[in-house]
């Protein structure tokens, strides 16, 4: 089986999963998407943006927006049936091929989208700061009108994906829990954005903040380049 099957067969049983979880206990929460990323000293424009200033709250709008605490423990957010958006750029292309459309030129706003960051309960310690790494992976409408994928995994990842991105691995997605202060009447949140860290630091391109894009097409999912997109996502319980 090649790559791109491999990716396809883990990421389709993935999905299965997370749609007909069946039994799974799940726990609805609100995620706001900021237009702005910063991690490490670093503030720039996200790559992944909201459609407005709301939270994409579980229940509201059509919004599915849920921990999946006893099974995988996913953060997902789905809005097939909603009437919500996500807007993504890739302007900032790293790795180019054949395969890359032409429509990466121009950011848009897209429908139907399924976003699912892995293992968000990763070592859960309600009480405590910390931090750890994981992968995402973020269906999407293209403007082509194909249900796309973009894909964020990195094989250091202490939760990490099937397949690693290629041809460069990407920056790894940091998780960042804090924990509530009955003091300031500050919630438990947890803060979702790729690191800033170079993964290709032998030679150039610079490679941050880097996600894989995979088309779908009647022969699966074709990788169409590397892009960097840093975004940010913050997560509290409903």
């Amino acid at each position: 089986m090649n790559y791109q099957s491999r990716v396809l067969a883990g990421l389709v049983l993935t999905s299965a999963s997370l749609l007909h979880a069946g039994p799974c206990k799940t726990n609805p929460v609100s995620v706001a998407i900021s237009p702005t990323y910063s991690y490490g000293g670093t503030s720039t424009s996200s790559m992944i943006y909201p459609d407005s200033s709301a939270a994409y709250t579980d229940g509201i709008s059509g919004v599915s927006a849920i921990i999946n605490t006893s099974c995988t423990a996913d953060l997902i957010v789905d809005l097939s049936n909603s009437t919500r958006t996500v807007g993504f750029s890739f302007q900032n292309p790293v790795v180019t091929n054949s395969s890359t459309p032409s429509w990466t030129a121009t950011p848009f706003m897209a429908k139907a989208d399924h976003l699912v960051v892995r293992d968000l309960l990763y070592q859960y310690s309600p009480n405590a700061y910390y931090q750890f790494t994981t992968s995402a992976v973020f269906d999407f409408t293209a403007p082509s009108g194909a249900l796309d994928r973009v894909t964020f995994a990195n094989p250091n990842a202490q939760v990490p994906a099937l397949e690693p991105n290629a041809p460069y691995n990407t920056a790894l997605v940091v998780v960042t829990h804090t924990p509530a202060d009955t003091g300031t009447g500050a919630v438990e949140t947890w803060t979702i954005t790729p690191s800033n860290a170079n993964t290709n630091p032998a030679g150039t391109p610079e490679a941050t903040e880097l996600c894989t894009l995979l088309l779908n097409g009647k022969h699966g999912l074709t990788n169409a380049g590397q892009f960097s997109m840093p975004f940010q996502f913050t997560v509290t319980r409903k």
